[in-house]
């Protein structure tokens, strides 16, 4: 049993003709077509050019809304989010540990990311008590974290998606040639409450 087991891999890893690299290819114009240009881009950190001692593992990116289950909606309709329940409502003493605010209390939902199982990384978007009272007005170019980036089938599509739900776009919908990497078709957007979004499709 081991045994065909094993030829049944080694087939698949070699073709089943015996000969390396005839795994079919995946059909041009899907997502496992696109991503392919990443995998290969990536080969040298599976190769272990990068090695540490542990585990780890991206989770979750977290955005600090104004109105956290408002927000959270815009991210399901738009991008197919889909919430990771329990909601969170945190409080007390060892959170005010954790962030240097007194009485503070937060609340929001985890939301799982588009093209991930079940135990990929999230979209955390909380809700503080008291709120930062931020006065400079958010720039694409600001030092820190800038964006999120969703790859799409059709930028245009999920563009006109996410201005019907209350974003709108930072610029002009580009097409640029890569050479050697594909056709990047792109667009920065703002969701609601002014945080950056990029859509892009490659070809």
């Amino acid at each position: 049993m081991k045994e065909n087991l094993y030829k049944l891999w080694a087939g698949r890893r070699t073709g089943f003709a015996g000969r390396p690299n005839l795994i079919r290819e995946p059909k041009e114009g899907t997502f496992a077509s696109r991503n392919r240009i990443f995998h290969r881009q990536n080969q040298h950190f599976e190769a272990g050019a990068c090695r540490m001692n542990g585990r780890i593992r991206y989770v979750h990116t977290n955005l600090i809304a104004k109105d956290w289950r408002k927000l959270a909606d815009f991210y399901v309709a738009v991008f197919g989010c889909k919430p990771k329940y329990p909601e969170r409502d945190l409080s007390g003493e060892w959170l005010e540990r954790l962030t240097g605010i007194a009485g503070v209390r937060i609340r929001g939902i985890h939301l799982a990311l588009p093209g991930y199982g079940e135990d990929g990384p999230t979209l955390e978007i909380f809700g503080y008590e008291p709120e930062w009272p931020g006065e400079q007005p958010n720039r694409i170019n600001r030092q820190g974290f800038g964006h999120i980036a969703f790859l799409a089938d059709s930028v245009e599509e999920v563009l006109a998606r996410l201005i019907e739900h209350g974003g709108k776009p930072l610029g002009e919908t580009v097409t640029k040639e890569y050479e050697g990497i594909g056709t990047l078709t792109v667009v920065y957007a703002e969701d609601p409450e002014g945080n950056f979004i990029e859509i892009q499709n490659w070809s």
